[in-house]
């Protein structure tokens, strides 16, 4: 897996079809003092590609991750396999990961807004 291209203000650079991945890390803290946030078994991270002006929940790429994703550092690994953008038409799309922490109250968390994702 080779890595295409991440921006330091959260830009994504891909070629259609290519296999991407990124890790991400849940801070809980300030970001001067990271508190690396550990899921628990009913939480849930999930990943969308969307096109200008539309839903998170209509994203024409859709991924979800869980305890079982995380790795020892407490970082998730999103990952991007071809056939999920293969389909995709060049262009500007946004990427968006939110995190949904299960208990007896779900709480949903923007955990990354908006960001610019290219497709080449």
């Amino acid at each position: 897996m080779f890595y295409t291209g991440v921006t330091n203000n959260g830009i994504v650079v891909i070629n259609r079809g290519d296999t991407f991945s990124m890790l991400l890390n849940i801070n809980m803290g300030e970001p001067s003092a990271p508190i690396i946030y550990f899921l628990s078994p009913l939480d849930i991270v999930y990943f969308s590609i969307c096109e200008p002006n539309q839903e998170f929940e209509a994203g024409v790429v859709r991924k979800k991750y869980t305890s079982v994703n995380q790795l020892e550092d407490g970082s998730v690994e999103i990952i991007l396999n071809s056939s999920d953008t293969e389909h995709l038409m060049p262009g500007t799309y946004y990427y968006e990961i939110k995190l949904k922490i299960g208990g007896e109250e779900e709480i949903v968390n923007t955990i990354v807004p908006k960001r610019k994702l290219v497709m080449c």
